[in-house]
């Protein structure tokens, strides 16, 4: 006779392992689409444990400087596909920024008051798409704002997000025409580093430049640049501290010689990164901003000087985009980096070993160290 209490605990495991199973799963079909600039296209959405369903709230993200949303139709299903009650009359595919599409649904409470419930990788719906521009474009079901809700049996559920949808437009680069300074969509897991590279457009022949960098200081946490590509371009580039704890970056540089050609880098190529820690919510985002707002009044704002000693910079040659904060758990053989222990007298030298777990295979790797600035030096 098994004890009384394995018996608990093999309940409990079967317990948890149905309720796991009873999440809802999510899919867009196909998971790669490449298409011409202009042509449309269209990717199902697919869900399986749709199982006394109440109700379903499902905000959707895309890049909407590579796609353009046209519909959502779930009145086209096939032959074979049921259609959801009360389609029509209770669901709205709203789409109130370039971007995100929200879906909702629910069917009418007397008619099915234990929900609905649909076969196993049933087509929910297909969303329609024009590519506008080259580049890629993620297709995701986000948690960002109004966030997930799915209803069963008058209680919320999990909702597990199987795989989202890839884009290419065109030959899968942006094309832009001038000079730009090109912020480029990040996803940082919450509490961890991202670093946004920044690229370049028509970057001939300069001689100096400077611009502002912007973003929300509630969901963000400056951290630093890194990977300079610049003659002369370092740390000290940047600033100032009191700007940057509230979201701002002045971005400064000269190059050295000042003398013809002057400086040039090809199409896309980064010039620097700018690292941040994700501190808002999963699921938020924060836009990062390219213009010359922040500079004192004397300070002349954004310019891009050439050697012929013209301003390349316009209203336009910023560009911006988006840092997502996602939450994916670590697995569970993930290499981790510790920073260990030491004391030290006051002018003293303290060692502080960093010791790795899981470093296995590994070909190369990068990571910022930090310190307190007012102890150490």
């Amino acid at each position: 006779m098994k004890p009384i209490t394995n018996l608990l605990i093999a309940g409990l495991l079967l317990f948890v392992h149905t309720l796991v199973g009873q999440n809802l799963q999510t899919s867009f079909s196909p998971t790669s689409i490449t298409a011409s600039v202009g042509e449309q296209v269209s990717v199902e959405f697919r869900v399986t444990n749709f199982t006394n369903i109440n109700s379903v709230q499902l905000p959707i993200s895309y890049n909407a400087s590579v796609l353009r949303f046209d519909s959502l139709d779930a009145a086209f299903f096939g032959p074979d596909d049921p259609v959801l009650p009360g389609y029509g009359d209770s669901t709205t595919a709203s789409h109130p920024n370039a971007g995100k599409v929200v879906f909702t649904w629910y069917p009418n409470l007397l008619d099915y008051p234990d929900g609905y419930t649909l076969p196993a990788n049933t087509r929910l719906f297909t969303m329609r798409f024009t590519v506008i521009g080259n580049g890629t474009a993620n297709i995701n079901v986000t948690s960002m704002s109004p966030g997930i809700e799915v209803i069963r049996n008058g209680t919320p559920i999990m909702t597990t997000n199987n795989n989202g949808s890839t884009v290419t437009g065109g030959n899968g680069q942006p094309t832009y025409v001038g000079f730009k300074i090109i912020a480029n969509q990040i996803h940082i897991p919450k509490g961890h580093v991202g670093c946004m590279p920044i690229t370049v457009n028509d970057f001939d022949s300069l001689w100096s430049m400077q611009f502002a960098m912007h973003w929300d200081p509630l969901k963000l946490k400056y951290e630093c640049t890194r990977a300079y590509n610049l003659p002369d371009l370092t740390s000290a580039s940047f600033g100032a501290q009191n700007a940057i704890s509230n979201g701002t970056l002045l971005v400064g540089w000269a190059d050295p010689n000042q003398l013809p050609p002057g400086v040039s880098r090809p199409d896309g190529t980064k010039i620097f990164d700018v690292c941040f820690t994700a501190i808002g919510d999963q699921g938020a985002n924060s836009l990062v901003t390219i213009d010359g707002v922040g500079f004192p009044a004397s300070g002349g704002g954004a310019e891009a000087i050439n050697s012929s000693v013209q301003d390349l910079w316009e209203s336009t040659s910023g560009i911006t985009d988006t840092a997502y904060i996602i939450s994916i758990p670590p697995p569970a053989n993930a290499v981790k980096y510790d920073a260990g222990r030491d004391t030290a007298m006051n002018g003293g030298i303290a060692c502080v070993p960093v010791k790795v777990t899981n470093h296995s295979n590994v070909t190369n790797a990068e990571y910022i160290i930090t310190t307190n600035a007012t102890a150490l030096a």
